[in-house]
């Protein structure tokens, strides 16, 4: 019973740490499913070679992630298969099959749990604040995806579900442009479909919405500021610091 509860901390700990990079992942700019399925692809060394993995190669900051994946893919897998022969040998038949129905239904339970939105959100924040308080990674770069000169650059901006400042609010009534910031295109899930809207050069009168992927024109640390803003008064006081920043900035650039 100890090698099968060792296999399940195992197994847990690499779906963990799949997640997780593939949030990272995701924060240089892929899409969600490119950022699951590269990622589970390097950590299993299975189907990385294809097209889409050029775009993970071109970029420093993601090869990184996926050499840390390949090489926790191989430490993973070694010890999954020692685990499972120590769960397996030197048991009689009837044994084995308890063994196996016990690890079917606690993989499918993990499965299910850490594949549900509350754990995507839980590891998304855990993730970022772990990263950022270690100052392993400068966690901007993560968000950048195109670089642009003297501080600014076209960074991806993803509004959480779980209440954000911007959802249902019109992009003229929150002035963004007093931050900095810019708005260039808004990808949007259609309710009930896997079809996503993209909105090229949205107007002032769009609304943001709950899931909205926004792609922006700003200085990176601008924008993940932005990302990380409370709802409601709270909210648009950080607005208005944010504001009173940029201009201690340019007054500052100026000099």
């Amino acid at each position: 019973m100890l090698a099968l509860v060792s296999l399940f901390v195992v197994v847990m700990v690499s779906i963990i740490g799949i997640k997780c990079a593939a949030i990272l992942l995701e924060l240089t700019g892929l899409s969600r499913d490119i950022a699951n399925f590269q990622a589970i692809s390097a950590f299993t060394g299975t189907g990385y070679t294809t097209k889409e993995s050029e775009i993970i190669m071109d970029h420093p900051l993601r090869r990184k992630i996926v050499q840390v994946l390949i090489l926790g893919g191989n430490i993973g897998v070694t010890t999954s298969i020692a685990s499972l022969i120590l769960t397996f040998g030197g048991h009689s038949h009837d044994d084995i099959w308890v063994q196996v129905l016990f690890l079917c239904l606690g993989l499918a339970l993990m499965y299910t749990a850490l594949n549900s939105q509350l754990a995507y959100r839980v590891l998304r924040k855990l993730t970022l604040k772990i990263f950022r308080d270690m100052k392993r990674q400068d966690l901007h770069d993560f968000h950048q995806v195109l670089g642009i000169g003297r501080g600014f650059g076209i960074v991806r901006l993803v509004v959480e579900n779980d209440g954000h400042w911007m959802i249902g609010r019109a992009l003229k009534d929150m002035k963004l442009d007093r931050e900095g910031t810019l708005v260039l295109a808004i990808e949007r899930k259609v309710p009930h479909s896997k079809k996503i809207t993209f909105i090229g050069a949205p107007n002032g009168s769009t609304q943001v919405s709950a899931g909205d992927v926004l792609t922006c024109f700003g200085r990176p640390e601008a924008v993940w500021s932005l990302s990380e803003r409370e709802p409601g008064l709270e909210g648009d006081k950080q607005h208005d610091e944010a504001c009173a920043k940029l201009m201690e900035v340019n007054i500052q650039e100026a000099a």
